[in-house]
Order: C-alpha cells, then structure tokens, then sequence
C-alpha cells in the first residue's frame, strides 16, 4: 500500500510509517499514515472527459427544467439525446444513467410541477 503526498502526488511505502510517525516528503509537504490521501487524476485528464461532458448535459438539462418555459417533449428530447451520448460513452451502463440522472430529472419536474417522465 502506498502514501500519497497530499501536495506532489509522490508515493511512499506504508512500511516507512511506524504508528503516528510522518514523513517529509522532498517538496516540503508532511505526510501522515493516519491522514492517508488517495492520488487523484489531474482536472484535465483526458479521461475524465466523457464523465464531463455527461455532467454537463444534465446540468444543462436540470437549468431546462427549473428555468426555461420549453415544453415538456423538448425538454425530453434533451433527455433521450443524452441518454443516447452516455450509451456511446459508456456502453452497459444504463442502469447509472437511469438511478442518477433520471431520477434527478424526475425528482425536478415533481418539484416544479412538470409531469413526470415515464
């Protein structure tokens, strides 16, 4: 198991820590076994553009319901686009597009008094 510096990213062995016991990592940073930080990606990694983009469009979906006067089939049109783009992106995974993003469209239209999707 690793310890990440929670400034640099730099990995350092777990074996290095005795119970309490810090490190100083070579960019000045304390690193603690009892405050362990998981390395994250960076903001722009590549990666993490479908993820992104998939937000995004339910963003933009969300602000339709709540703050525009569209219709109700445009505003699922919107909502099957999307589906369609995050079954190209992540192909088997419909079951998160439905338990996240279409239960918060949902849950928004029955607060704001839209109908409901289904």
């Amino acid at each position: 198991m690793a310890i990440v510096c929670p400034e640099c990213g730099r990995e350092y062995d777990v074996t290095l820590f005795s119970f309490g016991a810090t490190v100083r990592c070579e960019c000045g940073a304390e690193v603690s076994a009892l405050r362990p930080h998981r390395k994250r990606a960076p903001r722009d990694d590549p990666r993490r553009a479908p993820v992104r983009e998939i937000a995004r469009g339910a963003d933009r979906i969300s602000s339709l319901i709540l703050y525009s006067d569209l219709p109700e089939v445009d505003i699922r049109i919107a909502i099957e686009r999307l589906r369609d783009r995050s079954r190209e992106l992540f192909p088997g995974r419909d079951w998160f597009f439905r338990a996240v993003y279409e239960a918060r469209f949902e849950r928004l239209m029955e607060q704001w008094g839209r109908n409901r999707l289904d």
